[in-house]
This record gives C-alpha cells, sequence and structure tokens, in this order.
C-alpha cells in the first residue's frame, strides 16, 4: 500500500455502513499533509518511560504526585508493573488536573484518555476501553494507539465490523502496523464464518416450511462445507439428490465433499 498525502478515507466495513462511533473521524477528514507525523508523534508520547513516583521524608513515605506530568509518570510506572487499576486512578487524575486547569492540550489530554483506554483493556473492562478510545480520537483523529485499542476492545465484545473498520484506518495510516494486519485478517475470517452461521439458520428455516426446497438444501450444503461440517453437508446433498437426481453441481459437490471426508 502507497501511502499519500492528506488523511486517509475512514475505512467501511464489508457491506455495512459506516458504525456511529467513527462519525467523529470524519470532521477531521480535510487535515493536511501534516497529519501522519501529528499522529506518530502522539503516538510516540504514550507510555514512556518518565521518572518514577517520588519519595519524601525520613520513613521513605511516598509523595503522591500533583502535576499532570507526575501524574502520567506514576501511571506509566504501575502500568509497566501490571498495576493497571492503579494505573488507571493515576491516569484519571491527571485528566482531572489538566481539565481543571482550563488550558487547552488535546494532545496530552488524548494520550491520558489512551493510557487509561489501555488499562481498562488488560483488566477486561472493553466497553471502558472503547469510551476512553473514543474520547482520544475525538480530540486527536486518527491516532494510532487507541483505534488499535479500540479495535482489540471490539474484537473481543465480537463486534467484527466495528473492528475491521478500526484495523483498516490504522493500515490506511501507516500500512507497516502488523498487529492491524493481523487483526484484519482475523475479524474478516469472523465475519465469513458468521455468514456461513446464518446461512445454515436460514436454510434450516426454508426446510421447515418446505422439505423439499433444493435451493435450500444446497446452499446448506456449501455452508455446511465452509464449516467443515462434511457429514452434514453430504447429508443435505444426498437428500437434495432424492429430489432431482440429475443436479450436476450437487453431484460435483458431493464429490469434493466425499473426498473431504476421507
Amino acid at each position: 500500500m502507497r501511502r499519500g498525502r492528506g488523511a486517509p478515507q475512514v475505512a467501511q466495513a464489508p457491506n455495512s455502513a459506516p458504525p456511529p462511533t467513527l462519525r467523529v473521524l470524519c470532521g477531521a477528514e480535510r487535515l493536511g499533509a501534516g497529519f501522519r507525523r501529528d499522529a506518530v508523534r502522539h503516538h510516540t508520547r504514550e507510555e514512556g518511560r518518565n521518572p518514577p513516583t517520588r519519595w519524601s521524608g525520613r520513613g521513605m513515605a511516598p509523595k503522591f504526585p500533583d502535576s499532570v506530568e507526575e501524574l502520567r509518570a506514576a501511571g506509566n510506572e504501575r502500568f509497566r508493573n501490571g498495576q493497571y487499576a492503579e494505573a488507571s486512578a493515576l491516569y484519571g487524575r491527571a485528566l482531572r488536573v489538566l481539565q481543571a486547569q482550563g488550558s487547552s492540550n488535546p494532545e496530552e489530554e488524548s494520550v491520558l484518555y489512551s493510557n487509561r483506554a489501555a488499562c481498562h483493556l488488560k483488566d477486561g473492562n472493553c466497553r471502558d476501553c472503547i469510551k476512553d478510545c473514543t474520547s482520544a480520537l475525538v480530540l486527536i483523529p486518527f491516532s494510532i494507539k487507541p483505534l488499535l485499542r479500540r479495535a482489540s476492545a471490539y474484537e473481543a465484545l465480537e463486534k467484527y465490523p466495528m473492528a475491521y473498520v478500526d484495523y483498516k484506518t490504522v493500515l490506511q495510516i501507516d500500512d507497516s502496523v502488523t498487529s492491524a494486519l493481523e487483526g484484519i485478517n482475523r475479524a474478516l475470517c469472523y465475519l465469513v464464518l458468521k455468514q456461513y452461521k446464518e446461512a445454515v439458520k436460514d436454510c434450516t428455516e426454508a426446510l421447515k416450511l418446505d422439505g423439499k426446497n433444493v435451493k435450500a438444501f444446497y446452499r446448506r450444503a456449501q455452508a455446511h462445507k465452509a464449516l467443515k461440517d462434511y457429514k452434514s453437508s453430504f447429508a443435505d446433498i444426498s437428500n437434495l439428490l432424492q429430489i432431482e437426481p440429475r443436479n450436476g453441481p450437487a453431484q460435483k459437490l458431493r464429490q469434493e465433499v466425499k473426498q473431504s471426508l476421507h
């Protein structure tokens, strides 16, 4: 994939309307050629190695950080140590301090939302992860890390069309992101499997209404074959051929399924 100038087109899920959660990105579709540099710079700031929490006093009691930078640094330290709940609380406190200051720093605020989203994802709290990632993307559209984290959360919730869109958007920004390429392949596989399962269900309902529906038998046999349920596929083809013994496509499909059974 060649990288062009200007903002990428927001990816669309296969055969579906754009998910509502990505509409917040549309306002940024006219970003200039500098958006890639901004995304990369924003990407490198998250979870950087910052100084640890300060200690003071004769008993070496921890001095609770009070600035945004110190709170983020403390949160990064907790995150690296696997203390995700504590890290999330520190990022949340940093957000409150930043917002209380009233100063406009969308990049810093976006980083804090994205970092807290990473904590939610590690703890299995996918819905809050999605919420924080969306907040981060409202502030800085097309940021790689929140897109990847939101895609992972959607995938965990089996919302594969939404995951596909976020993974695809990442690849439009930077086609070298391996995790996005792997994620988009997984999402597509799940979508295809879901379609086959739905086909089996639809054909079964059709056959309840008409037990001699040749098209329903053939389609369900194909779906069973794709799902590697060869016995069920062979049974459907056999039933079809009892109704239409000279059905050429069914005879060919029976030979293919028979080879898979052996």
